[in-house]
């Protein structure tokens, strides 16, 4: 027992004494006495002077103080003081498991599987109060000041454990890096035999990791199907799961039967077919036995067909937006690009004769949107006009030249000329002061001639004051306003190309909206913040329109007892989140399509099983379905979105078995001008690259596909299969020129199944000898047909970059490719992404003519 006393002449009325024994210190000062425990000490000061020292001890919210100590018996007092006290630390550590876990944690770096974060977080849930003690220390000034190195390497250690700190993800890391080189080695008649498929290094990385979340970045062509079969029959054969404990998750019925055809035949994984689904189809399995709405475009249709003939405000709503607010011009028709579209579509127009027109009720064809607008508008309103008649005077230009003059608008009725300005507010026009002095030698013959002009301006359409000006100022010039019949209207415009287009964007705002979980008062919302203007008078037009439409068609789902593709998801998702599955890895292919709907359902998933697993794959670069709900953010962001807290381990599989150099090369230079998208060298055994791309230049149809016919001639098509590929469906390209459908069908016809034509969307996934991408011209590829603005309400928008899912698309297209790409573009309309390409590659052999 170690003593400390005052010096004797400082301690004759004090009587001050403090002595150690192995659990306590005895503090005597006078006659009163105190006993503290060791364990019971918080700090610990030693001060030294230049003949004494002192101590002071300070348990609870009491101190001891003792000064003019011995300086040797002080110091051989504290000395002693640390042992103890690193004893009590070290006691403490054997009693809340130390060993234990130094035993467990031995017996998981020895185990015969990757070690995974969840497995270390079992560990910290198990020896949570010895995780806490240590942590405790760090913030004990007794600790920190009697500590040595044994100690603190004890205590760091445990937390760095418990706390999946960076010295012990070091040593799992390379742990499993050992772990990995082993298995292939032990597993390598598997992975040279199973499947019929001998598996590249990189895939069989992919294949024995598992981390809590574990992402796949897969290049087109890298074998991502073969790699999700690969890792299921590993970890079937290794024991890690039994095959009724995976799920996998695919997106369309296709790529479901593909993958169950294989996994059938397979020995040992044989019963995973059972477990195959899309994410439709495995809502549908966790909602039970439920009746779905196979019909859901034709029941909208009838839907809105009843409401137009039944409810007179909806049906003045829906014939106002059709004929008057269905085109969306906030972008195109801005001041900045109009002048730039009006110049092309004249140029067009020469080009495609009546097809870039704008087709009114009545059947003229009009030149601008906004003239189709008051075209629409005045014949609904029963108002007779005569569109461009040939003005019955001469007239005269500032060179004095007699020039032809065609008014807008003649109303016979009255005998009045309408004019529609493209003007601002201030008399500006885009067009500049020519435009602007045209306008005012216009109204100076109309005063020649005494003829009556009357003007509306693009400032009123974007304001969306034209229509009640223009109905006011006829009415005062004695015009009558006979509105024609609902009926009438409605008959007229039911086949329409707008009727149609409506149909289109009803469906897919419905189907986004209901996908995201949205709110009438979300969207209202959304709206309001708006400026007032063509845009949002526009929006809030259809959405009246909208939640009308679907309160019928929930009503309508309700009362036939029966869900949609949207409820299969949405309402299997609360019922996962309040289950305990049996499912312990689920795996998910094309994750770059993955919507907010599909992520719920996942995540739902993973909460279901602390076990769980995530083997997702994926391409950002072939991220094409954003019109569809889909969302790249969760692929960019995968870590937020899936792996929080959770460990997380990133593959990529960057060897294609499908594309030849020169293929890689152009496309990997082009979709990586994106700097959003996620880096990857993508390489291959296929060294080709000479004339991998051909540039064709036509003049028109006719020529297009006599050169069509001679390279499919000279490529010898009969012996391998052809893509033919277009950037729109069927109806667009019919539509767009009618001999494109004819020429396609008896090329189709002449190869008989080595040639088939489908729009970029529905190659994804499938792969040819050649692809011949057509009509890659400005305007179309990339297209500036774009998701209208409404959709914005409801869609995402994670990638910023100019025509990022565009630049996507042509990227999916020339990936379909084994040997060669060959691009159409129209002489003067060549693709901006085609004149990319050339710039980039025109010193090289990759390219030619």
């Amino acid at each position: 027992m170690k003593t400390l006393k005052p010096f004797i002449l400082f301690n004759l009325f004090l009587r001050q004494s403090v002595c150690l024994t192995d659990k306590s210190v005895f503090y005597k000062i006078w006659y009163r006495s105190a006993n503290i425990g060791l364990s019971e000490i918080k700090r610990v000061e030693h001060k030294s002077s230049f003949v004494f020292d002192y101590i002071l001890f300070v348990f609870g919210d009491k101190k001891i103080s003792v000064r003019f100590l011995n300086k040797k018996d002080t110091s051989d007092f504290i000395s002693e003081l640390a042992v103890l006290l690193k004893n009590i630390y070290l006691n403490n550590l054997r009693e809340y498991g130390i060993d234990a876990l130094r035993n467990d944690y031995k017996s998981l770096i020895e185990s015969d599987k990757y070690i995974a974060k969840y497995d270390i977080d079992l560990l910290s849930e198990k020896y949570a109060k010895l995780s806490n003690y240590c942590k405790s220390l760090l913030t004990d000034a007794c600790y920190g000041r009697f500590k040595d190195e044994e100690l603190s390497k004890k205590v760091n250690g445990i937390i760095d454990l418990t706390s999946y700190g960076n010295k012990i993800k070091e040593k799992i890391e390379k742990r499993n890096e050992n772990f990995i080189k082993n298995e292939i080695v032990t597993y390598s008649d598997f992975f040279n035999n199973f499947n019929g498929y001998p598996y590249s290094k990189e895939q069989q990385r992919a294949i024995i990791t598992f981390e809590d979340r574990n992402l796949l970045i897969a290049a087109a062509g890298s074998g991502k199907t073969a790699t999700l079969i690969g890792k299921i029959g590993y970890a079937v054969k290794k024991g890690l799961y039994q095959p009724n404990e995976i799920l996998l998750l695919v997106f369309n019925n296709s790529v479901r039967q593909e993958i169950r055809d294989k996994v059938k035949v397979l020995k040992g994984i044989e019963s995973v077919w059972e477990n195959v689904h899309t994410f439709h189809s495995y809502g549908r399995k966790i909602l039970g036995k439920v009746d779905v709405e196979e019909q859901m475009e034709s029941v909208m249709a009838t839907i809105v067909d009843n409401l137009r003939f039944r409810k007179r405000n909806f049906a003045k709503d829906y014939i106002n937006f059709v004929t008057v607010y269905a085109k969306d011009v906030t972008d195109k028709y801005s001041e900045k690009n109009y002048e730039k579209y009006v110049n092309e579509t004249k140029r067009d127009r020469k080009l495609f004769k009546e097809k870039l027109y704008f087709k009114t009720i009545k059947g003229d064809l009009v030149k601008s949107y906004e003239e189709l607008s008051i075209a629409n508008f005045l014949f609904i309103n029963g108002v007779d006009y005569v569109y461009e008649k040939e003005y019955p005077f001469t007239v005269q230009n500032e060179n004095n030249e007699v020039v032809s003059y065609k008014p807008d608008f003649y109303y016979p009725e009255i005998d009045v000329y309408h004019e529609h300005f493209a003007v601002n507010d201030k008399g500006k026009s885009i067009f500049g002061d020519k435009y602007v002095n045209d306008i005012k030698l216009k109204r100076l013959t109309h005063k020649q001639n005494n003829t009556v002009l009357i003007e509306t301006t693009s400032a009123m359409f974007k304001a969306v004051t034209l229509f009640s000006i223009l109905q006011n100022t006829l009415k005062e010039k004695g015009l009558v306003f006979k509105p024609k019949s609902s009926s009438e209207i409605n008959d007229l415009i039911s086949k329409s190309e707008e009727s149609f287009r409506f149909s289109e964007l009803i469906i897919s705002f419905l189907e986004n909206f209901k996908e995201k979980g949205l709110t009438v008062s979300d969207i209202t919302a959304k709206i309001k913040k708006l400026p007032e203007g063509y845009k949002k008078k526009r929006l809030e037009l259809f959405f009246n329109i909208f939640k009308t439409v679907y309160n019928e068609y929930e009503n309508h789902l309700k009362r036939t007892e029966k869900i949609d593709y949207q409820d299969m998801i949405i309402k299997a998702v609360p019922l996962i989140n309040n289950s305990n599955s049996k499912y312990k890895l689920v795996m998910v292919d094309e994750f770059q399509d993955v919507s907010l709907g599909r992520a719920r359902l996942i995540n739902a998933l993973l909460s279901s099983n602390p076990e769980m697993k995530l083997f997702a794959v994926g391409d950002d670069f072939q991220a094409i379905n954003g019109f569809a709900g889909s969302d790249i953010k969760y692929i960019y962001d995968f870590e937020k979105e899936f792996a929080d807290g959770k460990g997380l381990s990133t593959n990529m599989l960057t060897k294609t078995y499908r594309c030849s150099q020169g293929i890689i090369d152009v496309s990997s230079k082009f979709i990586t001008k994106n700097k959003n998208q996620i880096k990857k060298k993508i390489v291959t055994d296929n060294k080709d690259r000479e004339h991998s791309f051909v540039i064709r230049k036509y003049v028109n149809e006719s020529n297009l596909f006599s050169m069509l016919k001679n390279d499919l001639e000279s490529l010898e098509i009969g012996k391998n299969e052809a893509f033919l590929v277009n950037r729109f469906n069927k109806r667009f390209m019919r539509d767009y020129e009618r001999a494109y459908h004819n020429n396609i069908s008896k090329i189709i016809s002449l190869y008989k199944g080595r040639v088939r034509s489908e729009t970029i969307h529905c190659y994804k996934g499938l792969e040819s000898d050649y692809v011949f991408l057509l009509m890659a011209d400005k305007g179309i590829l990339p297209s500036e047909i774009e998701n209208d603005s409404i959709l914005s309400l409801v869609t995402a928008d994670t990638d910023s970059f100019p025509f990022a899912e565009e630049r996507r698309l042509f990227y999916v297209a020339m990936t379909r490719a084994k040997k060669g790409v060959y691009i159409y573009c129209k002489t003067g309309r060549q693709s901006s992404f085609v004149k990319e390409i050339i710039k980039d590659f025109k010193d090289t052999d990759v390219i030619c003519y």
